[in-house]
This record gives structure tokens, sequence and C-alpha cells, in this order.
């Protein structure tokens, strides 16, 4: 699935970006985006790439919406909406955001003129609608106590650096992202007449409404990236990807007027232009998405961010010892993902116990858990004033006060130990 999702993202932004301006500006649009070196997260078989692939068709139907005035586009946004409800929880906020930031700039611009707030209303009905099908009950189950995967929060907050932005996003994208701002603020386009009311600006506006519509999506991901500096968790780099895709058709606008602009004054001097920015645009995005680091996954913790995948060779190492040993016992892991990787090699079951276990469990705990094998994850360590602290299903330890490597415990005895892991047998 990974290309296919890549491809119909950057389908998805270029058909949008064709339709907010022009083909040009949408393949541009395309092109720069798989430029942007956080476009390597779309290569990622995610739920939340699918739902990406929806996002930026859900905008233009509600742009359609307001420009036509038509409640059949305000439907077929919000129906939209509610399908990316059904698929990532994330990308709904995002879009939701985004929508009702763009509601909230048209307020302020159109002062006169709120016939379009009706619009925007019946477009977050039937994404309610839709999403709630799936919410609404598994929100209810999750009141009662029940167990289950619904999250509805970030437990903490990772924010980046502003200057990490345009080598995230490409530095290519920035800067014609620059140029087609300021393009969008000194042409003259639409009346304000066309939507019964005077500009306050003149005659006409400085600014068309679809540069109004991708202004304010782009403001709208970027305060929110943000976000933490008002008190709200929020994984700064996981906004970035949202920001991109009408960055990205921003920067097709800049790089099709720079190339009309050079044109009429030499040709020649605008094609090598573009040949160099198209070229070197494709180039980085063979290189960005032939980087090994694609597969690398991990996991963020209060402690910091652990990895998932690939695995390392301490634990394949680990996998391998298991593998040979054809234990009839159930082995416990610190760390979860460790003991995911090792149940799957090599077949060992496992127990969650010493995931979110304060400390070492006793001999009686073990016995009655049928758990022959304790396994630590000595990369686990944090410098809290406790010897062990469990995280999002890893165990932490304090190295000052707990030495892995040697437990003085009569009913342990260490079997196995590599650079990353220890084990110890139930004896």
């Amino acid at each position: 699935m990974q290309p296919f999702l890549a491809a119909f993202i950057v389908l998805s932004v270029t058909i949008i970006g064709a339709r907010f301006y022009n083909r040009l500006v949408g393949v541009f649009a395309g092109i720069l985006l798989i430029s942007a070196f956080i476009a390597t997260r779309i290569i990622l078989p995610l739920p939340e790439n699918m739902a990406l692939i929806f996002l930026p068709v859900s905008i233009y139907f509600y742009y359609k919406s307001i420009k036509t005035s038509k409640l059949k586009f305000a439907c077929a946004s919000g129906t939209l909406m509610g399908i990316i409800a059904l698929i990532h929880p994330a990308a709904t906020l995002c879009l939701f955001i985004s929508i009702t930031f763009i509601t909230f700039t048209l307020l302020v611009a159109f002062k006169r003129n709120i016939d379009f707030c009706f619009a925007y209303f019946v477009c977050v009905g039937f994404a309610f609608f839709i999403g709630s099908s799936w919410w609404l009950p598994s929100l209810y189950i999750k009141s009662l106590g029940a167990p289950g995967g619904v999250a509805t929060s970030l437990p903490s907050s990772v924010g980046t650096s502003i200057l990490n932005y345009p080598k995230a996003l490409g530095y290519f994208v920035c800067g014609f992202a620059i140029i087609g701002l300021a393009r969008a603020y000194r042409r003259f386009g639409m009346s304000y007449k066309l939507f019964g009311f005077s500009s306050p600006w003149g005659a006409s506006p400085p600014i068309k409404l679809k540069d109004l519509f991708i202004i304010s999506w782009i403001l709208s991901m970027f305060i929110l990236s943000k976000a933490y500096y008002f008190g709200i968790n929020v994984i700064s780099y996981r906004v970035l990807i949202y920001i991109l895709l009408p960055l990205s058709i921003l920067a097709g606008s800049g790089l099709e007027f720079t190339f009309r602009t050079l044109g009429r004054m030499d040709g020649n001097v605008a094609r090598i232009l573009l040949i160099l920015v198209l070229s070197f645009s494709l180039f980085q995005a063979a290189e960005n998405f032939s980087n090994s680091k694609i597969a690398d996954f991990g996991a963020l913790t209060v402690y910091g961010r652990v990895s998932i995948a690939p695995p390392t060779g301490g634990e394949v190492e680990l996998a391998e010892w298991f593998k040979g040993l054809e234990a009839d016992k159930v082995a416990s892991f610190s760390n979860y993902y460790t003991g995911v990787f090792v149940m799957a090699y090599s077949g060992q079951s496992i127990n969650p116990l010493l995931e979110d276990f304060q400390g070492i469990p006793g001999k009686d705990e073990l016995y009655r858990e049928n758990i022959g094998y304790l396994v630590y994850d000595k990369r686990l360590k944090m410098y809290d004033d406790a010897p062990f602290i469990s995280s999002r299903n890893l165990l932490y330890y304090n190295p000052s006060m707990v030495n892995l490597s040697d437990l003085d415990y009569d009913y342990l005895e260490k079997v196995y130990e590599n650079g990353e892991f220890v084990v110890y047998r139930l004896v």
C-alpha cells in the first residue's frame, strides 16, 4: 500500500492545486511536495495517510460551497470530513481546525456577509452525523471504564523549533511559497460586490478568495503546531505534513508566477530555471524516499524517543536466543515493542506484567503468572527519584539506584545478556 498511498496524496494535492489555480500550478505543487523532507511520512502505510488523500478535497469542496453559494458542496465537504473521522482522529481535528479558522477569517474579511456561515454548519453537521456512527458508541463505552483503544488527548507535548521548519518543509517549498504569498497580496481579483457587499479596501480586495483559503489553511496549521505555547499538548513535527499540503500549493503558484514573469523577459532563462528547480526537486524526492530512515519507527514518551523498528542488532540476538531456547515458560519484557518482536520472531509466549510493574516482581507472583523469564531493556534509563517508572508500556529504571546486570534476588538467575538486554530466569 505504501507507494499507492503516497501517489494518491500527491495526486490529490496536484488536482486540488489545479482546481484552485491552474494545471501548471497543480503539477508544480505535486513536484514541490515530494521534494520536502517531511513528505517521507506519506510513504508510511498509516491510516493518517489514507485520510490525507481526502483532506485537500474536503477543503476544496468547502471553498466551492462559499464561492458558488451551493450547499451541495458543503455536504460533500462534510461527508469527506466524516469519512476522515472514521479513519484518523488527528487528521479530523486538523481538518476541523482548518475549516473553522478559514470561516473565522472570512467573517473578519467579509464583515457584512455571514451567509456562508450556514455552509460551515452544514459541513460540520454532516461530518458529525457520519463520524458519530462510530465515535459516540466508542466514547460511551470509554465513559463506562471499559477497556478500549479510544484516545481523546495527548499525554505529552513535543515541540519543534520554527528554525527547523524550512528544512523539514523544504527550502524550495518555503521560498516559492513566499513568492506565492507576495503574488496573492499584489494582485486584485474578485470584486466584493459578487458577495453582495462593499470592500473595506475599495472597489476590489487585494486578495482573491482562493488565496485567502490557502493562506488561512496554512496559518491555522502553523498556529496548531505551536499550540504548546498555550498549554495544549501537540506533536509539532506531526503537524508539519498538514502545513505542507497547502504550502506546496501556494509554492506551486509562486513557481508558476516566477516562470511566467521570467518568460516575459527572457524565455530561455525561464526554461533553464524551471528545469533546474524541477530536476532538483525530483532528485531530492528520490533521495528522501530511498532513505533508510523512512523505516525507522519510534514511540515518544516523557523520557524521550524509543525505537520500535527496524529491530536492533541486540533485539535480533535476543530473539535468536529465545528461538533456540524452546522454553515452556512465559517471558515478560520491560519493553513492550521488543517483546512483540521476540514473540513474532521466535514464538516465545509473553506476559505484559513487567511493563507496568514498578519494581521487581515477587516469586509468588511470577509463579502465579507462569512467568519463567524476565527481560530488561538496559536502554530505558531515567533519573527520577524512583528505581522504576513505567510509561506507555515501557519500564524505565534509574541506573544510579538499580544495576540491571546484577540483580541480587535468590529466585532470579541471570542466563543471558548482551549490550542492550539482560535476561533472568526464575529458579
